[in-house]
């Protein structure tokens, strides 16, 4: 009589699956076993290749000089009163650097044989890079 998990065998062939599917079970478990062990050990040869250096450090020497005293990790600043006539910057603001209006930046320009290539929109100016010198040259 077959079982509702065997499928429509005649009835050697149905004998034959009993008899030899234990075997072939366990062939089948057994190579499966032996698959997982290989891939168990290659990945404990690869962690311990990769840990290796962590392992085997050559011992640490001692510093041949004294150490350096540590700092302490907060100190009291006495107030220098000098300290801004030290390192104030003098600038030199020339009335000749600014422009009332438009018609003088075109009057410099042209003096300068450049494009007179500014727009102004919104509040803002856009000078061209045309009209402009990627980097300031130096004055005689």
């Amino acid at each position: 009589m077959l079982s509702a998990n065997e499928p429509d065998l005649s009835i050697p062939a149905a004998a034959c699956m009993r008899e030899r599917l234990p075997g072939l079970l366990a062939v089948v478990r057994a190579r499966r076993r032996r698959r997982q062990a290989v891939r168990a050990a290659l990945l404990v040869v690869a962690v311990g290749v990769a840990a290796a250096p962590w392992w085997w450090r050559p011992p640490v020497q001692a510093p041949a000089t004294a150490p350096i005293a540590k700092l302490p990790k907060w100190t009291f600043l006495v107030d220098d009163p000098t300290v801004v006539a030290r390192y104030e910057v003098h600038v030199t603001v020339r009335a000749e650097w600014f422009l009332a209006d438009d018609e003088q930046l075109r009057v410099l320009l042209a003096a300068d044989d450049r494009d007179a290539g500014f727009v102004r929109t919104g509040g803002r100016l856009l000078v061209s890079r045309d009209a402009v010198d990627p980097f300031p040259q130096p004055q005689p």
